[in-house]
């Protein structure tokens, strides 16, 4: 059974997009919108490649490897990576 609190990744991850980036940064709310997508992509990957569900990964479960195939995975051509499906 999963937990409905996040761990403590997610809690990292929730102040980083609601008080780093907007209130000591002084980031864009487009910028701050453009990075939770992008964070969204790798958390769907690395839950892919790892079998866990987002909600139970750690950080534990990223590592340099991980980012590689990541950043690989980016740069195949659409219809190869169509296959990770949608939404």
């Amino acid at each position: 059974m999963r937990s409905q609190r996040p761990n403590e990744l997610g809690k990292s991850i929730e102040r980083f997009f609601r008080e780093y980036l907007p209130t000591l940064r002084g980031t864009s709310r487009h910028t701050i919108r453009n990075y939770r997508d992008a964070l969204v992509l790798f958390l769907r990957f690395t839950s892919s490649q790892t079998a866990k569900a987002i909600e139970d990964l750690d950080l534990v479960d990223f590592t340099a490897k991980q980012v590689q195939d990541f950043l690989a995975f980016l740069a195949r051509p659409i219809r190869e990576s169509a296959a990770f499906g949608p939404d």
